[in-house]
Parts: C-alpha cells; structure tokens; sequence
C-alpha cells in the first residue's frame, strides 16, 4: 500500500513519536509510507532512522491537485481532526479521489474547552453562526464532526476516545509502544551518566521525559511539591526533567522545581533510553476524567519497558494494569499521594524489583509496533479496498 500520514505539527510531542514508529513497522511490512509535516522537517533523524519520506503540506497538495503519480492509490490517514489536517486530508482526497482515516489521540472537544474558556456546547452553537474563530491548531467544533463522519475508519489511541466516532463510522484501537533499547536496559541505574550531571550515586533519582503545558500543568505542579514533601519528611529525591515549560507554575512550584530538579533541556528520541536508564523510580502523574481517560502518554510504554517500578494513575493504559503487581496506582496524583508512593518504594526493595518485573513483561507482550501495524494494516486494507497489500 502507498500509505499517506497528515500530522498537524513537526516532529515534537507524541504525534511525532506515534507516527515515525507506526510508519517504521509498517514499512518493515513492505509498505511504502510519506509522512507530511506543516513545515519542513529540519531533521530527519530525531527519533532514529525513517523508513520513509517526509513533505511539507503545502506541497504535497500542490503535487496531488497536478496529478502526482506519488498520491496514486493512496490511503489517506489523518493524524487527529486538528484544522491544519483536516484542510490538507479534504484536499488530498478531493484531488486523489481515495478514502481518508482519521486518528483520534486526545479529547479535542475537551482541549477546545480548555482553550478558549467555554463549554464545547455553546462553541459549538457559536461556531455554526461564524461568531468564533477557531486557530488551526486546534479542532473546529463543527468542522471536525463532519470530518470524522466522511471518514473510511477511524483509529483511536484508547477505548475511550470511541464515544466520539460517529455511530456509523468502523473504528479501531491501537496501542502504541516503544523500540527495543529500553527492553535492553539494566534495571540498575546508570551512575556514570549521573555523575555528569553533578548527581551523587547514593541519591535516589525520578526520571520525567516531557513537557509542563496547560493540560497537565496541576498534576506537574503537584509532582514539583512532592520533591518539597519527600525533603521535608527526610528522604529527599532529584528529578531529571526533559522538555519545555509552556504554562505557568505557582511560586511555591517553581521554588521546589528550582531546588530538587534537574533540567536538561528538549532532547532527542534517540536519547531517551539513556536518560531513563538514570532513574531509580518513574512517576507518570495523572486524575481520571475526561482528558487523561482519553490519552495515551507515550512514556508509559518505555516506562513500562524499562524495567524500573512505575508510579502512575488509574487512567488510560493504567486501565489495563494492575495495582501491586505492574505499578503502584495514584490516588489523586497529590503531592503527598506521590510522595507516599515514592517512598513506599524507596523502602521495599523486593517491591520495587517485582514492580520493574512485571511492567516489562506487560510491555513485552502487549505493546509491540509491529502487532499495532498489522492491525492497522488490515484495518488499511479491509476498508479503503486494497486487499491485496503490499508494496
């Protein structure tokens, strides 16, 4: 198949991750991928070798309304209903004639909310008069709707993202995963790359790979003044913190993040496996409710793969996990929830090592990109018409 990603950003964020690894496994099939961006990509190797071409938008439109043989039988597939896909997949399909996909991997009507501070209901009314303008950053309350129901199928990042595909609609869930390098960890931090960070052999480190925006910004907070509590209580931690900063920190946040964390900055995919193979303990704070139920944070399966003891909320893949036996379940991601649960497990060894244990033999067997690509690829195949594959 001639398999066609749209994404609505540059490699950064999970999209990128996502989209790279599921187009790597898919090529590994025998699958031709191109993966278009809004702007070129300044490189090409940011999350390791791809096995496919990348495109500006732009041009890509331009090439297919000319008749581009590049475009001939291709499957269209629409990384999130977000304006600036939307207006390219629209085009591409209207001037290729072939049938779209569209991926869902947030709440976007909840992000919208978020956003621009109204509930969707009276976005939505006010979108339909032309009374709001809506960045194509973001899903047009009315327009996305529309989109999804013109789609051939749409894939979804989580089961919960399911009650937003239209009744008549064919959907899938793939989980994504991670590559092999973090399988190949040690479980015993690495204290060389430590040390060039200043931070002692004996310290008990977390390790957190991403960034500080408005839709975690409460719960990173929280993980900020749990670095305060486990001090105060004696039994302080470092935090190495990847990643930007793109929402405001309370005074009290920002003082304990200045003191207990070390921050290196944006790295590059390629990288993390090194960085996460410094931590003791990895913490992915989160609530249940209606954005972390609908997302899938792509560090939880290198997390997971690590074979370090995972800290996360009953939310998303924790759905799938189990308390005491794949991670220890926050309760409501509170400073003082995390920290318990920090030092329950800086205090039990055997748990600790159980807990690595067992997340690396869930993340063997349930989260695997070349398992993701086969079902995409038939999910490809089984409604766009090309059951005949590959190549």
């Amino acid at each position: 198949m001639n398999i066609v990603f749209i994404n609505y950003d540059r490699y950064s964020g999970c999209s990128g991750v996502h989209i790279h690894f599921l187009a790597n496994a898919l090529a590994d099939r025998g699958h031709r991928c191109l993966v278009l961006l809004p702007s070129p990509n300044n490189d090409d190797e940011y999350f390791g070798k791809p096995c496919y071409a990348t495109m500006d938008s732009s041009d890509a439109l331009h090439l297919a309304q000319r008749g581009s043989p590049l475009f001939r039988n291709a499957v269209l597939h629409a990384w999130t209903p977000r304006e600036r896909v939307r207006i390219v997949t629209e085009g591409l399909a209207a001037a290729t004639g072939r049938p779209y996909f569209v991926h869902l991997e947030d709440n976007e009507r909840y992000i919208l909310e978020k956003v621009y501070k109204a509930p969707f209901e009276r976005l939505y009314a006010a979108a339909k008069r032309g009374h709001v303008e809506i960045s194509p950053n973001y899903c047009h309350p009315v327009l996305h709707q529309r989109f999804l129901e013109g789609a051939a199928g749409v894939t979804c990042i989580i089961e919960g993202l399911r009650r937003f595909v239209p009744a008549d609609v064919p959907s899938l869930v793939f989980w994504p995963a991670c590559e092999d390098a973090f399988f190949r960890l040690s479980p015993v931090p690495n204290l060389r790359m430590r040390a060039q960070l200043g931070i002692a052999p004996e310290a008990t480190v977390l390790v957190y790979p991403g960034n500080f925006h408005f839709a975690n910004a409460h719960v990173m907070q929280e993980l900020y003044l749990a670095l305060d509590k486990l001090a105060e209580w004696g039994r302080p931690v470092r935090l190495i913190r990847a990643g930007g900063e793109y929402a405001e920190i309370s005074p009290e946040a920002g003082a304990a993040r200045d003191r207990y964390v070390t921050h290196v900055g944006h790295v590059k995919a390629t990288a993390l496996p090194g960085l996460i193979g410094m931590a003791d303990i990895l913490v992915q704070p989160g609530v249940p409710g209606p954005f972390d139920d609908c997302r899938f944070p792509s560090k939880l399966p290198f997390f997971l793969a690590s074979g370090r003891p995972v800290i996360t909320s009953p939310a998303n893949l924790g759905l799938y996990l189990k308390h005491g036996e794949h991670c220890l379940f926050l309760t409501d991601s509170s400073a003082e929830d995390i920290a318990r649960n920090v030092i329950r497990l800086m205090d039990d060894a055997a748990l600790a090592r159980r807990l690595g244990e067992n997340g690396r033999d869930f993340a063997r067997r349930y989260l695997s990109w070349d398992k993701s690509a086969a079902r995409v690829e038939a999910f490809y195949q089984r409604l766009s018409g090309d059951e005949g594959g590959r190549g």
